[in-house]
């Protein structure tokens, strides 16, 4: 079972117990076992806290959580756009203890690795398709190669905005100018 499956159903058997405790503290009549489900009840509620603590607070979780959503988003999103949550999570690699941070370390710089190919891609396309000379058909096929392969290095996004551009150097090749 995955973590966020575990974690759901942590939380639904502690609702579960905390509802029977709490109906069965308000049913019965005797002192001493009302005493009884009461710390019963606040055992539950600690345990419950530490769970959620561990989930939404704990920085190896906050870590492996938003490694899944950038990884995700690597593929679609803008280079630039992904700073600030990568940033997000360097911090909380930072707040980690040595031992903790060579279980992340991995993760991370291939992260970062993959954001500063994606930026340069991007820099080295506008570059070249700025400079984009308009006469030697040699230099100018390969430009055109060089902006194609640059190209299918960037996110969805990115390729989007790049695209017309790059089929107007294409356009130009295949007219011979």
């Amino acid at each position: 079972m995955d973590r966020k499956g575990g974690f759901i159903l942590w939380f639904i058997l502690l609702t579960v117990l905390v509802g029977i405790t709490s109906f069965l503290y308000i049913l019965e009549k005797d002192e001493t076992l009302q005493m009884v489900l009461l710390v019963i009840l606040i055992i539950l509620g600690l345990f419950g806290s530490i769970v959620l603590w561990f989930e939404y607070m704990y920085a190896p979780s906050i870590i492996r959580r938003d490694l899944k959503v950038i990884n995700k988003l690597l593929l679609k999103e803008s280079p630039s756009s992904l700073q600030a949550q990568y940033l997000h999570i360097y911090d909380h690699y930072l707040k980690l203890s040595e031992k903790q941070k060579a279980n992340f370390y991995g993760r991370i710089a291939k992260v970062r690795e993959q954001l500063e190919e994606q930026m340069k891609a991007e820099k080295n396309l506008q570059e070249l398709l700025n400079n984009a000379s308009k006469g030697n058909l040699a230099v100018l096929q390969r430009e055109y190669e060089t902006a194609s392969a640059l190209l299918q290095k960037l996110p969805a996004k990115v390729k989007e905005m790049y695209a017309a551009p790059v089929a107007q150097l294409r356009d130009a090749l295949e007219k011979g100018t």
